[in-house]
C-alpha cells in the first residue's frame, strides 16, 4: 500500500534552486527529447512524440472497470508529476489501479474460482452458473485474448455449478474487485488506448509499463484556498525502463525557463481527455493542442472568491481548442533551445477549466516555476 506523505517549505532564491542537488540526479537522464516530427494543426499525437505523458487509472468501489480520469508528466524514471486534485478523489471511494492485462486475467481467474469454492462450502446446493458466469465475465473485458474462453470455462468449475445462493455471484463479484483493487495504475508509453504495442507505418514501440504508486506526495497548501496548489508528485514502486518511447521531460532551471511568459505566448498540453463539448466521448489516441497565454484577469470567472495567483498560468480562450475532462493532472510543455537542440520541458500542469470545454473561455494550470523547489526536494 502507498503511503501519503505532505512536505513544504518557503520559495528560495534562484542561487539556492541552481546548487539543488537534485539536478545532479536530473542530469542522469535524456530528457524532453520527442521521436516524432511536429504536426502542425493536428490533433494526434504521433509515436514518440509525447514520451513523458501517462495515463492515471481508477477503480470504484461499486464498479470493477478502471476510468482514466487523469494523466501526468514522468519527470526521473521513478517520478510523476501531476495535478493533487487527480488523487484527493482517493478520498472519497476511488482508488489508483495497477492491473495489466495479463494481471487482470490472472487474478480475475484466481478470484472467480476462490469466490466459488468459498460459496459452494457454505452448503450451496443448486446450480448458479448463469450468476457466477455473469460476475465473472466481468473481469474478462478487457482481455481480448483466444485463450480467455477456455480460461473461463476452467473457472467454472463443478463447485461453482453446484452452488445455488446468491452470495455466490456477491462473493465473485467481491473477489473479481480485491483482484482489480491493487491500488495503483500508472501507465508510461501509451500511444492509442486500442492497441499494445502501438504502431505507426513500419515502426512499432514496445508494450506499455504500468506501475505501482509507492508514495502520493500532494502539495500540503493544496486547495488553500480552494483551487490553488493544485500539484501533487507520485513515486513509483519500481523505475520503468527508458527509451524513445518513454522518457522524462525537462524541468526548467534557466532564466529564461523561469522568467514570466508573455501574454500570447503558445504552450502545448495533451492528454486523453473528452473530444466534443457535448458528450463523454474520449479520445483514444493521445491528443494536443496549443493555446496561448492570456490575461490573468480572464481567469477570475471561476466564483466570486477566486482569483489567479502568480502561482498559476491563465492561458486558452480559444473555440474548439481546450484541454478537457481527462486531461486533469497532464503536462504543459513549450520547447526551448538547448546546446543539445530543441527540448520539451514542463511549464505546467492542467489544473482546472470552465464546465464546458472548447468555448472561449481560459483554463488555469499550475505553473512549474513557482513549485520547482518542492518538485526538486521530492525527487531525490
Amino acid at each position: 500500500m502507498y503511503k501519503v506523505s505532505y512536505e513544504w517549505r518557503p520559495m528560495p532564491s534562484s542561487e539556492v534552486l541552481k546548487a539543488h542537488p537534485a539536478w545532479k540526479r536530473l542530469a542522469e537522464f535524456d530528457c524532453g527529447d520527442s521521436a516524432a516530427d511536429r504536426i502542425i494543426g493536428g490533433l494526434n499525437a504521433a509515436l514518440g512524440q509525447f514520451p513523458w505523458v501517462v495515463r492515471l487509472g481508477y477503480i470504484n468501489a461499486d464498479e470493477p472497470d478502471p476510468d482514466w480520469m487523469c494523466g501526468g508528466a514522468l519527470v526521473t524514471d521513478r517520478h510523476v508529476v501531476t495535478a493533487a486534485h487527480c488523487l484527493a478523489n482517493l478520498d472519497v471511494g476511488y482508488e489508483l489501479l495497477y492491473s495489466s492485462m495479463h494481471a487482470s486475467m490472472q487474478a480475475s481467474k484466481h478470484a472467480s474460482k476462490q469466490a466459488c469454492k468459498q460459496a459452494c462450502k457454505q452448503s450451496c446446493k443448486q446450480a448458479c452458473e448463469q450468476a457466477c458466469e455473469q460476475a465473472c465475465k466481468q473481469a474478462y473485458k478487457q482481455a481480448y485474448k483466444p485463450e480467455c474462453k477456455q480460461q473461463i470455462k476452467q473457472a467454472y468449475s463443478q463447485s461453482c455449478k453446484q452452488a445455488c445462493k446468491p452470495e455466490c455471484k456477491q462473493a465473485c463479484n467481491q473477489k473479481i474487485k480485491q483482484a482489480y483493487s491493487q491500488r495503483a495504475f500508472i501507465r508510461m508509453g501509451e500511444l492509442n488506448t486500442e492497441t499494445d504495442p502501438d504502431c505507426q507505418l513500419a515502426t512499432c514501440a514496445p508494450k506499455v509499463q504500468d506501475r505501482k504508486p509507492k508514495v502520493i506526495k500532494k502539495h500540503p497548501e493544496f486547495n488553500k484556498p480552494a483551487f490553488h496548489n493544485d500539484i501533487a508528485i507520485i513515486e513509483l514502486d519500481k523505475p520503468v525502463e527508458l527509451h524513445e518511447y518513454v522518457a522524462p521531460i525537462c524541468l526548467p532551471n534557466t532564466e529564461e525557463q523561469l522568467a514570466e511568459m508573455p501574454l500570447g505566448e503558445l504552450l502545448t498540453v495533451a492528454g486523453w481527455g473528452k473530444m466534443n463539448m457535448t458528450t463523454e466521448e474520449r479520445a483514444h489516441i493521445l491528443q494536443y493542442v496549443q493555446i496561448p497565454i492570456v490575461e490573468p484577469g480572464a481567469c477570475n470567472m471561476f466564483g466570486k472568491t477566486f482569483t489567479v495567483a502568480k502561482s498559476q498560468i491563465c492561458a486558452g480562450a480559444q473555440q474548439n481548442k481546450d484541454a478537457c475532462g481527462g486531461d486533469s493532472g497532464g503536462p504543459v510543455m513549450k520547447v526551448f533551445d538547448s546546446v543539445e537542440g530543441p527540448k520539451n520541458y514542463l511549464m505546467g500542469v492542467v489544473s482546472f477549466g470552465p464546465t464546458i470545454c472548447g468555448i472561449k473561455k481560459p483554463g488555469v494550470y499550475a505553473a512549474t516555476s513557482f513549485y520547482l523547489k518542492w518538485i526538486l526536494d521530492n525527487i531525490i
